[in-house]
This record gives structure tokens, sequence and C-alpha cells, in this order.
């Protein structure tokens, strides 16, 4: 996922999506490995329904791709890569049963960094052969602007790539470190920051939603063991009445 934010600037290197073919080989080769693996485990998994979403969206991007106003079937791949082909990703995840989720976002939130940072300069001062991903993307021109101003992008392929990516770190860090690590908040706020660049409206507002879901859920989260404590003291309070009632029945006499 990480390394797959530098597909843009290989592009202009190498005049053709060489890169971004081999990385989408190897990730689509980790799928089958993790798919073969969960087919041979004993422990069968149960299908969530975030898993029938993804699987949803996936085909309706496939269907998507021979729509009449898509130029050609490379176009129409390329935005399948751009877009849901990142659930690959949640697949492996959800399959290998050697992956730990956790380090796994760990490693893709901190693999971005570089990218990030590298869209944040480009912002500032862009050079020319990030100028040549825009000629080599195969969109207008149109969407790398937001009016006059030239959008954060590079290295990655759009700016509506990096904001993807970007709100993805971001969550990420947050949903880990909750604030309390100085290291994944700087990590948060390098990413909103090329968030903000990329001047993707839904990405930002997908991401500050989101956000308040991972709040609601963290506040659930760090009430839960208050809740437990509060039950095993209460549970204890009860046995304690149902004692005293038991030995002096007289205290409760004509009451219900």
């Amino acid at each position: 996922v990480a390394l797959g934010m530098w597909t843009g600037l290989a592009r202009a290197v190498f005049g053709r999506p060489i890169y971004a073919a081999v990385l989408d080989a190897a990730v689509v080769g980790l799928l089958v490995v993790a798919a073969v693996s969960a087919y041979r485990s004993p422990n069968r998994r149960r299908l969530l329904p975030i898993d029938i979403l993804l699987i949803a969206y996936v085909v309706i991007s496939v269907i998507q791709m021979f729509n009449p106003n898509v130029p050609s079937v490379l176009v129409g791949l390329e935005g399948l890569r751009k877009t849901s082909f990142m659930v690959v990703g949640y697949g492996i995840v959800r399959l290998a049963p050697s992956i730990d989720p956790e380090r796994f976002l760990r490693i893709v939130a901190l693999g971005m960094i570089p990218a990030l940072l590298w869209s944040i300069r480009q912002f500032v001062a862009p050079s020319a052969l990030e100028l040549d991903i825009i000629a080599g993307s195969g969109t207008s021109p149109i969407s790398f602007h937001s009016g006059t101003v030239l959008r954060a992008f590079a290295p990655t392929a759009s700016p509506f790539h990096l904001g993807i990516l970007a709100g993805s770190a971001a969550l990420i860090a947050v949903a880990l470190a909750n604030w309390r690590s100085i290291r994944w908040a700087a990590v948060a706020v390098i990413a909103a920051t090329a968030l903000g660049l990329s001047l993707t409206r839904a990405n930002i507002i997908a991401t500050v939603a989101a956000l308040g879901v991972l709040s609601l859920v963290g506040l659930w989260i760090d009430r839960r063991p208050k809740i437990a404590a509060l039950a095993t003291a209460t549970d204890g309070a009860e046995h304690r009445v149902a004692e005293a009632i038991r030995r002096h029945p007289e205290l409760v006499s004509g009451t219900t």
C-alpha cells in the first residue's frame, strides 16, 4: 500500500505503468496465498457485514469499468486500481491467519510518511518531473487543479489518490495512538496536512466524518472497563444484600 503511493512518479520516470503493474501482481499474489492458507485452515472465518459491503463495492467498480463514459478498458483498469483495488489489502489481512492487523496498519502508516512529505513539498514547489505526471495521467489536467491552484498529488497518480491514502494514514495514526503518543500525533498531522493540500473535498469530509466515528468508538472503549468494574461492584453488593436478608429477614418484614 505504501509503495503504491509512488506510482505516479514512477510512471513519469519510465513513461509507462511498469512499476504499478509489478506492485499489483505482487499484491494479487499475496491475496492468493492468503486465500489458499485460509481455505486449508480448519478455522473457518465467518462472513462479516463489512465483507459484504466491500465485495459489493468491488463488483460495482468492475461494472463501472465498462461505463460508456469511460474512454477505454485501460482507463477503466487504471480507475479501478486507484480506488477499489486497494480493498485487496483488507482481503490479505482478513484471510491471512498469521498477520497482526495492528502491526500491518502501523507499517502502512509509517511507510506512507516519505510520500506524504513529498506531496507537501510538491505543493509548495512542484518540479518539472512532477508536472510530467499530469501529462501522462490520461485524465484532464483540470482535475489536478482547484481553480488556479495546483493541488498536492505527487508522488501518487492524482490528487484524489493522494487524498484517499492521506486520509487513511491520518485515521490509522489517530486510532492507534489516540493522541497519547507524540510520534503518532506527528504522523496524523503530516497526513492531515497532505490531505488538506490535496484540496479534495470529498476525501476531507469523509476523513472528518470517520474521525467522529472513531471518537465515539474510543469513548465507548474507554468506558467499558469502568462499566465492567461497576457491574462487578454492583454484583457484589447484590450478593451482600441477599445474604443480609437471608440472615435477618425481619429487616424487610412486610415489604416486597
